[in-house]
Order: C-alpha cells, then structure tokens, then sequence
C-alpha cells in the first residue's frame, strides 16, 4: 500500500516552482525544492518553461534517492504548461514533510538558456 493513502485529513493541491534563470552556455546550475514540514507532499505532474535544450537529474535529498540513474533531456522529464507530465499520476513521487528535491540544470546551448520548473500535485496534512 502506497504511504499517502488514507491516513490524511486534509488534501490541498498545492505547486512548487523554480526559477533557474539564465543558465550560461554549456553550465551546469544547482537548484533545492524544500517541502515544509507541517504536510507531505505528493508531486503528480511535472511541466517546464525553456529557451533552450538542457538535462535535468533529480534526487530526493533526504533519503538519498535519486529520481533517474544519470542526467536526462528535459524534455524527456516534464511536460510544458499546456501538456505537463502526468505519467506521475499513475506513479506518483511522494516526498515526506521537510524533505528537500536537489536539482541539477545543464545547459546543452551555446548561448544563455532560461528554465523553470513547476512540480504540481497535492499537499497531506495530518
């Protein structure tokens, strides 16, 4: 049985975002999504802005789990604002409360490359 089931009060759609801004050219760029610890958060789908190609890995820093076993296309990780990802509706991430996602950008560009990221879904509260 999956943890987030039946045992939550309240369930709050909620939407994480980051903004990575301008990347230089061929840089890689860190980025942290920190959840707060009052609610668990269930991420469902997964939708990106870019100007440019990059790659993405994604690790659950808390427990050490990464999201992908090396960097992967953008494109291949999220969706865009009018199709975002929902493959994680049918295996949703579920990420415990304070928990943090480490992101990493890498820009395949030759020139600045703008990214940001939106993980949607919904927050547990107990």
């Amino acid at each position: 049985t999956a943890p987030y089931k039946g045992k939550y009060k309240f369930k709050v759609p909620f939407t994480s975002n980051i903004n990575f801004g301008a990347i230089s050219a061929n840089n890689t760029i860190p980025g942290v999504i920190s959840t707060s610890v009052e609610s668990d958060y269930l991420i469902t789908s997964v939708a990106v802005f870019r100007t440019g190609q990059a790659t993405i890995f994604v690790e659950e820093s808390t427990r050490g789990r990464d999201w992908m076993d090396k960097a992967v296309h953008i494109d291949n990780f999220a969706g865009n604002a009018y199709a975002p990802n929902r493959m994680l509706e049918r295996f949703p991430r579920f990420l415990l409360g304070g928990s943090a996602l480490n992101i990493k950008i890498t820009n395949l560009e030759t020139v600045a490359n703008t990214v940001r990221i939106s993980f949607s879904g919904i927050k547990l509260y107990r």
